[in-house]
C-alpha cells in the first residue's frame, strides 16, 4: 500500500482530492478502531471530527467558487498541518508517548515528506509540531512522563526527516534534469528541422507555381521529337498530386514542430492572456489541420454558441490540435465504417464549456486514469506530450479538462472555462 500511495502522489503537485479522501475514511475509521483495542491511548472525537470537516474541503474542492479558490493552496497547508503533525503531536504527548502514538507520528513524518517540499515540510512539522505540545501543555492534566528516552525518538524522527528529505530531494532532481534535458534537445532539434522544412515547402511551393508551363513546354518537346523519354501520360500527370503530397506532409511536420516548441515555452505566463473567442479557435483549427478529403468529412463543427475565454488563440490551436491528431489516431484504428468528431460549445452562468467527442476505438479504463500525464503514452511511436500539455494549458487559462471513454465505443473530452467578466474583456 506505501507504493501504491507514493505512485498516486508523486504524479499530482498537490493532491487534494486524494489526501481528502483518505482523511475522510482513516479519521473516522480508526477511531472506532483503537476505541475497540484495550489499552490503546489517548485519543479524541472532536478533534478527528475538525480533520474529517477539513478533509471534506479538500476532496469537495474542484466544487469551491472562484474566488475561494485563490486561497486553495492556502487552505492545504493549514489542513495537512492540522491532520498530520499538530493532530498527532497532541495525541503523541496525551498517550505518554506509547508504542502506537509513536508508530503513528512516524508514519505522519513519511506522509508529510510524500506529500511537501523541503521548506514547506519543515514549516509544517515545526509549526504543527509546536501548536501540538502547546495545545497539550494548557488543555491537558495529564503530566509529562519521565520515564521516557525523549532524546532516542527526537533522534529517530529527526532522522527519517533528514533521509526522507535527501532521497525526496534527489527523486525530484532526477525528474528535473530529464525534463530539462528533454526540453533543451527538443527545442535545439525542432529549431533546426525548421530551416530545411522551409526551404521545402518554399522551393515546392515555386515548383508549383510554373508547373503548368514546365509540363506543356515537355509535350511539345515530346510531339516534335526534341527529346527522347520513357515516361508516360500517367507519370506526368502524378507530378502535380507528388508535389502536393509533399506540401502537405511538410504542412504536417512543420505543424508537429510548433506544437513541440509551444508545449516546452511558458504557458502558464497570466500576462499573455487575453479574450478569445472560442468559435474563431475551432474554425482556426479546422482549417489548419492536414486532413486528408475523408477524414475533413467525419469532422462535424456543432459549436452554435460563441463564448469568451481568457487565453491564448495560439496555444488554443494546439489543443485543439492535439485532441484532432488523437481521435484521428483512434478513428483509424477502430475501422469503424461511419465515422465522426463532434465539436460543441454551451454557456451557463458560471462556467462555458467545450465538447469533443469521436467515435473512434476509446480509452482503456487502465490508462483513461493517466492520459494526462507527462511522457504518458501506450503507442508505439505516441511521445506522451500531447494529452499533458493540454491539460497544463487549459490550466494556465483557469479551465479544467476532463475525459469520458468507453473502449470500443467513444471518447469525449470535456473542457470548462470561466465565464470572463466584464472588467476582463
Amino acid at each position: 500500500m506505501p507504493a501504491k500511495i507514493k505512485n498516486i502522489l508523486s504524479n499530482l503537485s498537490y493532491p487534494y482530492g486524494v489526501f481528502g479522501l483518505f482523511g475522510m475514511i482513516t479519521y473516522p475509521l480508526y477511531y472506532f478502531l483503537w476505541s475497540l483495542i484495550p489499552g490503546y491511548g489517548y485519543d479524541n472525537f472532536y478533534m478527528r471530527l475538525v480533520a474529517v470537516l477539513l478533509c471534506t474541503a479538500l476532496f469537495l474542492e474542484k466544487y469551491w467558487p472562484k474566488v475561494c479558490r485563490n486561497y486553495l493552496i492556502h487552505f492545504w497547508y493549514v489542513a495537512i498541518t492540522y491532520c498530520l503533525p499538530f493532530f498527532f503531536t497532541f495525541i503523541l504527548f496525551n498517550s505518554q508517548f506509547n508504542f502506537p502514538s509513536i508508530l503513528n507520528t512516524f508514519i505522519v513524518i513519511v506522509l508529510s515528506i510524500f506529500l511537501l517540499r523541503k521548506k514547506q515540510l519543515l514549516l509544517s512539522l515545526a509549526i504543527g509540531g509546536t501548536l501540538g505540545w502547546l495545545a497539550y501543555y494548557l488543555t491537558s492534566s495529564i503530566p509529562i512522563s519521565h520515564n521516557v528516552n525523549y532524546w532516542s525518538i527526537i533522534f529517530s524522527y529527526a532522522t527519517v526527516i533528514v533521509f526522507g528529505m535527501i532521497f525526496a530531494y534527489r527523486h525530484d532532481q532526477v525528474y528535473e534534469d530529464r525534463i530539462k534535458l528533454l526540453k533543451h534537445f527538443s527545442g535545439n532539434l525542432a529549431h533546426e528541422l525548421r530551416t530545411p522544412l522551409g526551404t521545402i515547402a518554399l522551393q515546392t511551393s515555386a515548383i508549383k507555381k510554373n508547373l503548368s508551363e514546365i509540363i506543356s513546354g515537355f509535350d511539345i518537346a515530346k510531339k516534335e521529337n526534341l527529346i527522347d523519354t520513357n515516361m508516360s501520360p500517367t507519370q506526368v500527370v502524378m507530378i502535380p498530386n507528388s508535389l502536393s503530397a509533399i506540401e502537405k506532409e511538410t504542412k504536417n511536420a512543420s505543424m508537429f514542430i510548433d506544437n513541440l516548441l509551444v508545449n516546452f515555452d511558458n504557458i502558464s505566463a497570466k500576462s499573455s492572456l487575453t479574450p478569445c473567442s472560442m468559435k474563431k479557435c475551432i474554425n482556426n483549427a479546422i482549417e489548419n489541420y492536414p486532413f486528408t478529403d475523408e477524414q475533413r468529412s467525419w469532422v462535424r463543427n456543432e459549436a452554435k454558441q460563441d463564448f469568451l475565454f481568457l487565453g491564448n488563440e495560439s496555444i488554443m490551436l494546439h489543443i485543439f490540435l492535439n485532441l484532432i491528431k488523437n481521435s484521428i489516431f483512434h478513428l483509424c484504428e477502430s475501422n469503424k465504417s461511419k465515422c465522426f468528431i463532434k465539436i460543441k460549445t454551451s454557456t451557463e452562468k458560471k462556467y462555458n464549456t467545450l465538447i469533443f467527442e469521436d467515435n473512434g476505438s476509446g480509452i482503456e479504463k487502465k490508462s483513461l486514469k493517466r492520459i494526462f500525464e507527462h511522457f504518458y503514452t501506450n503507442r508505439l511511436h505516441g511521445t506522451g506530450i500531447g494529452l499533458s500539455f493540454c491539460k497544463e494549458a487549459v490550466k494556465a487559462f483557469d479551465g479544467e479538462i476532463s475525459c469520458k471513454s468507453e473502449y470500443g465505443k467513444y471518447t469525449i473530452f470535456i473542457i470548462k472555462f470561466p465565464v470572463v467578466e466584464a472588467n476582463e474583456q
